[in-house]
């Protein structure tokens, strides 16, 4: 009789919650529409990613092709690339001489551990689609707890742009030379330059070449 009268009360309830069956249609139906919409928004970037590369090529013949002198214009982008890798190892290097003084150990058995984000992070070029991978392998080395692994690796891939950040002033100076420009950089500029570089590679977007739209 208990179970009878429970069920009685109930029955309002339940009346009153199937009368909002047109909420839970409006809801899906907008659920719809935005899973239509990401499908579009899929194809759409889909296509941008196919003709990326010959847009890219087309812009790098166009500008090869304005070169006077050819072998002098590669000569140029040989110094930008050694200048960049230079800049790459030394703060690879001050990064690893750090840690080993923090932790009072070798560096390279850690290293060993981050060897397949590595790959994936030059694969992709996208800090935000390495983010599992990373995660997996600190989780797996052992030497960083869970709980700071997964706040620090995703809060670093969007804001710890320290590539970009080394990049940037580089491409700079380098365009502004080959543009003829070199005596209007002074001591202010480069200031400038750095700081500027900081905050913009911490606000790019974890995506491939988001730099070039900064730059």
């Amino acid at each position: 009789a208990l179970n009878e009268e429970r069920i009685r009360g109930a029955e309002p309830h339940g009346r009153g919650s199937g009368g909002g069956g047109g909420g839970g249609a409006r809801e899906r139906r907008l659920l719809t529409l935005f899973r239509e919409v990401e499908e579009v928004l899929l194809v759409l970037v889909g296509w941008l990613l196919r003709l990326t590369p010959a847009a890219v090529l087309s812009l790098v013949a166009n500008a090869l092709g304005q070169q006077a002198d050819l072998g002098a214009a590669l000569a140029n982008v040989g110094l930008l690339l050694c200048a960049t890798a230079v800049g790459f190892s030394l703060h690879a290097a001050a990064y690893l001489l750090l840690l080993a003084l923090v932790t009072r150990e070798s560096p390279l058995p850690f290293l060993r551990h981050v060897v397949p984000a590595q790959v994936v992070a030059f694969a992709t070029a996208s800090s935000a689609a390495t983010v599992p991978v990373t995660t997996r392998c600190v989780l797996e080395s052992g030497q960083v707890p869970p709980h700071i692994s997964r706040f620090v690796i995703p809060l670093g891939a969007t804001l710890n742009m320290d590539g970009g950040a080394l990049y940037f002033p580089v491409a700079t100076v380098f365009l502004a030379v080959t543009a003829g420009l070199a005596d209007q950089l002074s001591v202010a500029s480069y200031a400038m330059l750095l700081l500027i570089a900081t905050l913009g590679s911490a606000g790019a977007a974890p995506v491939p070449s988001a730099g070039l739209v900064l730059i």
